[in-house]
């Protein structure tokens, strides 16, 4: 999703430079677990494996095949309840990998999120414990870590569709779904919503098209919603935004990379 950087100050001279940071942080894993809602009975498990194709998006919309995603979404239910997990992969068109990320969720709630950039030798970990939400980050060669509070809205990137999930007719009715979710580099969390933009039918199915955007007014002036589509059985088939991993630019330079990706 899912991608890992937030400004510190709106009123920082370099607001919009972190809040591009911001945007790839929010993005980068929002890719993105979407288990259906019917959860079988007790003692019952199922898996879900997506592959996507990773475009570049331009100014004249889709452009080159630059990556592949594979996404591995698991889905247990016992006694305890329901235990979701996600793992997912981003490599480039050769097989390298680039990015992974994990994730962990209790009956809807977040628990543990990995993230890993093998670009630029960034990674980092999310645990939430009693309500609150332990961050470490490490950039650089350099830790950083904090702890926040945990809401009943907090979410991960990868996690949040799972929140969007628990409140579906909120959604489908036009209702905009609002949470605290996580951005891994800033150590803390901020306010979006995901939101349905329109509906159509397309070989008999229901699509749904939707929106991921900042609840502040001037984070969403300076950083693009990120676009969905999905089915009714609410599994995500395409994702437009700006993405986890960077495209190469240079030897040893990367940049920021917005891109779409179509799962098969």
């Amino acid at each position: 999703m899912f991608a890992v950087t937030l400004f510190t100050s709106l009123a920082n001279t370099q607001g919009t430079k972190k809040m591009t940071q911001f945007s790839t942080c929010v993005f980068g894993t929002i890719l993105f677990t979407f288990l259906s809602s019917n959860t079988e009975a007790a003692q019952t498990a199922k898996t879900i494996t997506l592959k996507g194709n990773v475009y570049e998006w331009t100014s004249k919309g889709r452009g080159d095949l630059l990556f592949r995603q594979t996404r591995i979404d698991t889905e247990k239910t016992d006694d305890t309840g329901t235990t979701s997990q996600t793992e997912s992969l981003y490599t480039d068109t050769v097989g390298r990998t680039v990015v992974r990320e994990s994730m962990q969720a209790k009956n809807g709630k977040p628990t543990f999120f990995f993230f890993e950039r093998l670009q630029t030798e960034e990674s980092g970990k999310i645990e939430v414990r009693d309500g609150k939400a332990q961050y470490s980050y490490t950039k650089q060669g350099k830790t950083k870590t904090d702890v926040s509070d945990a809401g009943e809205s907090f979410v991960f990137p990868p996690s949040f569709l799972i929140y969007v999930q628990t409140r579906w007719k909120e959604f489908l009715d036009g209702q905009s779904i609002s949470m605290r979710l996580a951005v891994l580099e800033r150590l803390e969390d901020f306010g979006f919503k995901f939101f349905k933009v329109s509906e159509s039918k397309v070989q008999g199915k229901t699509l749904y098209e939707a929106k991921l955007k900042p609840t502040s007014l001037l984070i969403a002036a300076i950083v693009d919603p990120i676009e969905f589509t999905l089915d009714e059985e609410k599994i995500v088939k395409r994702v437009k935004g700006r993405m986890p991993m960077k495209k190469k630019v240079g030897e040893g330079e990367f940049e920021d990379f917005v891109g779409e990706i179509i799962y098969e």
